[in-house]
């Protein structure tokens, strides 16, 4: 599979500089996190991982203007916007961003609803 450019249109200037690798990602940083985000998932592709956070309503809210109607684009803007850590080729390499994306639901945890007609 191709590999995406690395100068991806998504991240920021400071995003690759300021990244941490999840093989440098320790017990002591995943609980800072969990303190400040509430709960974090670690997202695993073949030999590559990540570390994130729920996203927020504004950040899906964006994803979805961003995207342009591309539902891989929306997960994508929706990923590199709740990352904390990890390897940066989930989201540069598309084998590995396509062996993830069905996993990225689980995380809206949306309650469930119901609709009734009075």
């Amino acid at each position: 599979m191709p590999k995406r450019n690395k100068k991806h249109p998504f991240f920021a200037p400071e995003f690759e500089t300021n990244n941490i690798p999840a093989a440098k990602v320790t017990e002591e940083k995943i609980k800072e996190w969990k303190e400040v985000h509430g709960d974090v998932w670690r997202l695993t592709a073949g030999d590559k991982k990540c570390y994130i956070r729920k996203p927020t309503r504004d950040e899906i809210s964006y994803s979805a203007l961003a995207a342009n109607g591309s539902p891989l684009k929306q997960i994508e803007v929706v990923l590199v916007s709740a990352w904390l850590a990890g390897d940066l080729e989930i989201i540069t390499d598309d084998e590995y961003f396509l062996s993830v994306i069905d996993k990225f639901e689980q995380i809206y945890n949306k309650k469930s609803s119901e609709l009734e007609k009075l």
